[in-house]
């Protein structure tokens, strides 16, 4: 029928996000500035500005944190 099924979303992450290793976001998810997101979640559903957040899928576990980035050491691709 030559119809798209699967249509494509736009996946929106904050800045100063920390995405952990093993991290699966779905598309049409927004990520909220300087969240965190744990190792292995699977993201389904927006997750709010500074947030932690893991799990399968992953659920805000708490709110309103604050992290430091000077002891994240940067990675170049």
């Amino acid at each position: 029928t030559s119809k798209r099924v699967n249509l494509s979303k736009t996946i929106k992450i904050g800045q100063r996000v920390f995405i952990d290793e093993r991290v699966f976001i779905y598309k049409g998810v927004h990520i909220g500035d300087d969240s965190y997101i744990g190792r292995g979640s699977i993201v389904t559903h927006p997750i709010p500005e500074k947030s932690y957040a893991y799990g399968r899928p992953a659920t805000v576990q708490k709110k309103q944190v604050f992290w430091s980035s000077k002891y994240v050491k940067e990675v170049e691709l």
